[in-house]
């Protein structure tokens, strides 16, 4: 029997592992893969980035703030409307507003409008055609007199609301103050209003609107007198709870011809 050489032998039932080529291609693909990842991810991080901001809404901050004061232009076209005001029946006030100088809207009662006032509703109506006057008072007054030039009109025996045709004269210069020894004087800013003097609206006319002191206590007045041809003056006791507003409420129910 020949002998085989014992190396010879080794080599036909044992051969060199195969696999470190094929670990190394594995290995060789991973890096290459890493490497891809890591230059694509930023490319795609970016872009993605820049695609939301172009198709998210571009708000312009600067088109929403205001435009400083001093950068306006001058409001050469503006009206100046006068400062009058319009007495509505509640008591209240409304002056003229917008670029046609109208009364805004008297205040509205539930679902009825102001003209038609459930306050004044039911109350007395007086009426003097010679004077084109119509007018209505409440429930509790009486009429105590009206004779050719005077109304009056009160309760208790004591007149609140006196109506001239011939209006009394008051010194506007004669604005009342703390060292004031003149009497009647004008209030300036006791009742409220803005001026002394102020125009209001009655019966469509335009009215001169003051509040006068006759004396040091208990004796203030609200004046109110029409700047028409024959002018009406209304006269009206204040000192006391609610008064003035009671008489402004009459005075939004006059109607003059």
């Amino acid at each position: 029997m020949e002998n085989t050489p014992l190396s010879n032998s080794v080599s036909e039932y044992t051969s060199e592992p195969q696999a470190s080529s094929s670990i190394f291609s594995w290995l060789d693909i991973f890096k290459v893969a890493v490497v891809g990842l890591l230059i694509i991810l930023p490319i795609v991080g970016v872009g993605g980035y820049y695609f939301g901001k172009q198709n998210s809404v571009n708000y312009d901050y600067k088109s929403i703030v205001a435009t400083p004061a001093s950068s306006q232009p001058a409001e050469q076209n503006r009206a100046i409307c006068t400062q009058e005001a319009k007495i509505c029946p509640d008591g209240s006030s409304v002056g003229r507003i917008g670029p046609n100088c109208e009364f805004t809207e008297c205040p509205i009662f539930g679902s009825v409008s102001a003209q038609s006032d459930p306050i004044t509703e039911n109350w007395q109506v007086f009426t003097k055609p010679e004077w084109g006057l119509s007018l209505k008072y409440p429930q509790e007054y009486v009429l105590i007199n009206n004779d050719k030039n005077k109304v009056e009109i009160g309760f208790d025996g004591f007149t609140y609301i006196t109506i001239f045709m011939q209006p009394k004269d008051y010194d506007e210069s004669n604005i009342c103050s703390s060292t004031t020894a003149k009497y009647p004087c004008i209030n300036a800013t006791n009742f409220g209003q803005s001026e002394p003097i102020t125009f209001i609206t009655v019966g469509k006319m335009q009215a001169k609107s003051f509040y006068v002191s006759e004396g040091e206590s208990d004796s203030d007045f609200h004046i109110v007198t029409t700047n028409s041809q024959d002018p009406i003056q209304f006269t009206a006791y204040i000192s006391g709870g609610g008064l003035d507003q009671r008489f402004q409420q009459v005075l939004s129910t006059v109607e003059l011809k």
